[in-house]
């Protein structure tokens, strides 16, 4: 099958990750996939995608087509002709309260062949609006790469990762980060994704981007799995998660996770995690200092939990199951 995958642009999400494990898989079981991105650079406006998106399928030719988000979701049934779609919804925000997203999904839905949620909330917030489609959970895959180190790195950073954009709560981080640091002299901290304009305080950023700080904002990184075995925790602000491919990516490579009370509801429970309520600072770092007290023990556990990550989450059974739901679109 050629399968063609279509997301916003190159950078660290959710989204991006599983389409890049969705792709390795893929290719690893004999199918032919590609990915396109419709903004390559920030200067790409709607015509220009349009123009950008036609002119891949018509070069490659596939046999069904894979938006993942809102706006992918979008263009690409706009183009898509009589090939057929599934769009994959991946936002931990409700995109559908935006108006003007829910008129286009109103009036594209006819070109939708199914409706592919990351996680059970999702399918039923949309089933709220849209009753009638056709929608199905299928939940973010972890990819083989994710597998824990010969030896724990008990003195690695804590790390973030993902986008530095409101929803992850990048203002809670930096508190946490710079309160512990100014505490302990070992520690330090590590945000790899890009950073989204005005996600924090000039001053705060200043900060940040300092020689002397040991809480860094690294950038993007296409090596996530190499930070993350180099890490000793994953320490995830965010306020709100649809179903997190970097929390179950770090779980896979045997990390302890520290994450609030909202994203830890939609992970299995017996995930090694120390929680913290949502926007909550001194609650986080008591969370964060819960698991360097006592690194040891939580990175034994978290390591004695990854094998199960990969059994339960890993991607050959969500590529498999996207594989199902495109057989039955082409069909």
């Amino acid at each position: 099958m050629r399968i063609l995958q279509v997301l916003l642009s190159p950078r660290i999400g959710g989204a991006e990750s599983a389409a890049a494990s969705l792709a390795e898989e893929w290719a690893r079981i004999g199918h032919s996939c590609d990915v396109v991105y419709l903004d390559k650079d920030a200067s790409v406006g709607p015509f220009a995608r349009l123009a950008g998106l036609r002119s891949a399928i018509r070069d490659l030719k596939p046999d069904v087509l894979i938006s993942h988000s809102a706006l992918p979701n979008i263009y690409t049934r706009l183009v898509a002709g009589s090939i057929p779609v599934l769009t994959v919804l991946h936002s931990a925000t409700r995109d559908m309260d935006d108006p003007k997203l829910r008129f286009a999904e109103r009036v594209l839905q006819w070109r939708t062949r199914s409706v592919i949620a990351v996680s059970p909330t999702q399918k039923e917030e949309y089933l709220d609006l849209f009753p009638n489609q056709r929608v199905i959970v299928i939940p973010n895959g972890v990819s083989l790469r994710f597998s824990p180190p010969s030896i724990p790195e008990l003195d690695g950073p804590i790390v973030t990762i993902g986008r530095v954009v409101a929803q992850k709560d990048p203002l809670l981080w930096s508190a946490v980060a710079r309160s512990l640091c100014a505490e302990r002299q070992s520690v330090r901290f590590e945000w790899h994704g890009p950073l989204a304009s005005g996600a924090l305080p000039n001053e705060t950023l200043r900060w940040h981007q300092s020689p002397e700080s040991r809480a860094v904002l690294a950038g993007p990184t296409d090596r996530v799995h190499e930070v993350l075995r180099s890490a000793s925790i994953l320490f995830h602000p965010a306020i709100r998660e649809a179903h997190s491919v970097a929390l179950l990516e770090a779980a896979a490579t045997g990390i302890p996770i520290v994450c609030s009370s909202e994203v830890a509801a939609t992970l299995p429970g017996w995930l090694p995690m120390s929680v913290f309520s949502v926007r909550d600072a001194q609650d986080a770092i008591r969370a964060v200092r819960t698991v360097a007290d006592d690194l040891p023990r939580w990175s034994e556990n978290a390591i004695l939990v990854a094998r199960r990550v990969q059994e339960e989450f890993g991607i050959k059974g969500s590529a498999q199951a996207y594989l199902a739901e495109m057989a039955i679109a082409v069909s």
